[in-house]
């Protein structure tokens, strides 16, 4: 009983550790702070997923997304998943080659 009580307040000691230096982060933002630190943490990390670019033809954006989402659901189907998470293009971007 005496080590289940050591741990249950280890456990709180961390949780309240945590998340009150979280909390504290977020309320200097909110109140409009913006120091070395705030900004730090809105960079990626090493834990946070990639991003990878694509090129493609004009126009094609939004079929390639398509086929690609259905590699991964028909490659999850078959026992072997992907690691993609998701898949997006936006319209509005024009990728083109710059001429001097």
């Amino acid at each position: 009983e005496a080590e289940t009580e050591q741990t249950a307040e280890e456990l709180e000691r961390l949780v309240k550790e945590r998340y009150y230096e979280r909390a504290a982060a977020e309320r200097e933002m909110e109140d409009g702070d913006t120091t070395a630190i705030g900004q730090q943490s809105l960079l990626p990390t090493i834990r946070d997923t990639k991003l990878w670019v694509m090129q493609c033809r004009p126009g094609m954006e939004r079929e390639i997304s398509i086929c690609m989402m259905q590699k991964c659901f028909n490659m999850a189907d078959r026992g072997t998943p992907l690691t993609i998470k998701s898949v997006f293009f936006q319209d509005h971007l024009q990728v083109g080659t710059a001429r001097a």
